[in-house]
């Protein structure tokens, strides 16, 4: 734009002067600058620029290569993260099962345990109470005959007699 307001001001003072060779000397330099501008700094402007279109391109297909391969790899990494959690909830499951059982073996077991403790406790008990009782009747027995052979040996009176029985008494409470 600055170019062609020069221009049009050169050829308006020339023409005031009727003077057409320096006018056409400026349009032939006017022209000549131009293919200059357009031969030297244009094409090397346009050539750097289809070059940097292709670098971008190649850049772009470049970018597009490995959005599709981190899709896909995103898609099996997802698929890797579902069958991971699936394998986990079977095992969670199968623990939970597992320890189900064994809590279920573990108490029949300590059930069973307990019935062999109570039994014996009872089988003990019952051999003691019988081992008192025998001990007891054995005593009754030892006494009532060591009575009855003190009865025989003297003739008692009712008032010895009533001596032995309480005698008799006071040897069984002890």
């Amino acid at each position: 734009m600055f170019l062609l307001s020069f221009f049009n001001f050169l050829i308006t003072v020339e023409f005031i002067n009727n003077d057409w060779q320096p006018i056409i000397a400026h349009l032939i330099a006017s022209v000549a600058l131009v293919f200059l501008i357009c031969f030297f700094v244009r094409r090397p402007i346009q050539n750097w620029l289809k070059r940097r279109q292709k670098f971008l391109a190649i850049k772009q297909d470049d970018l597009d290569a490995s959005i599709s391969i981190a899709q896909k790899n995103e898609k099996k990494t997802a698929h890797v993260l579902n069958e991971t959690k699936k394998t986990i909830e079977e095992l969670l499951k199968e623990a939970k099962q597992r320890a189900t059982f064994e809590k279920q073996q573990i108490l029949k077991s300590a059930a069973f345990e307990k019935e062999n403790i109570l039994d014996g406790a009872n089988n003990r008990a019952q051999q003691i109470e019988n081992a008192t009782l025998l001990e007891a009747k054995k005593t009754i027995v030892d006494n009532t005959i060591a009575l009855t052979s003190k009865l025989l040996q003297k003739s008692i009176t009712a008032k010895d007699h009533q001596k032995m029985i309480n005698d008799f008494v006071k040897k069984l409470d002890e």
